[in-house]
């Protein structure tokens, strides 16, 4: 006799079946989301606890020197000077880096979004045959 097993994906009681949090699902009717569909702590519109006066969230905020913003002025994780923890030991962004393999570089050693042969140029074929006429 066989037995029949059910694997049933189940990420708790604070998922919803869409396999999204309950209070951020626009389908379910989410209490975390505001009249515009987004999360109500950093809507500008609805001016959310996380948005400071210059309509910018707060911990990233130069202005209101937000936690997140340090003594050069820049973010925390970016900063050269701080020792961010972006910053490789090669002293570069960590996701471009090209010694450390960053997640930015493509097989070719290039920048993903800028390497040509990942992504070929596309061409407008309506000015491609006008060219040639």
């Amino acid at each position: 006799m066989e037995s029949i097993r059910i694997v049933v994906d189940c990420r708790g009681p604070k998922y919803c079946t869409h396999n999204k949090q309950k209070s951020r699902c626009n389908e379910c009717g989410g209490k975390g989301l505001c009249k515009h569909n987004k999360t109500k702590e950093f809507c500008v519109d609805c001016r959310g606890s996380q948005i400071c006066p210059h309509k910018k969230n707060k911990v990233l905020c130069k202005e209101c020197r937000g936690s997140q913003i340090c003594t050069q002025n820049k973010q925390k994780s970016f900063c050269k000077e701080c020792g961010g923890r972006q910053i490789c030991h090669h002293n570069k962004h960590k996701y471009y880096c090209k010694k450390c393999g960053g997640k930015g570089i493509c097989e070719h050693k290039n920048q993903k979004y800028a390497c040509k042969k990942c992504k070929p140029i596309k061409v407008n074929q309506s000015s491609f045959a006008t060219s040639f006429r």
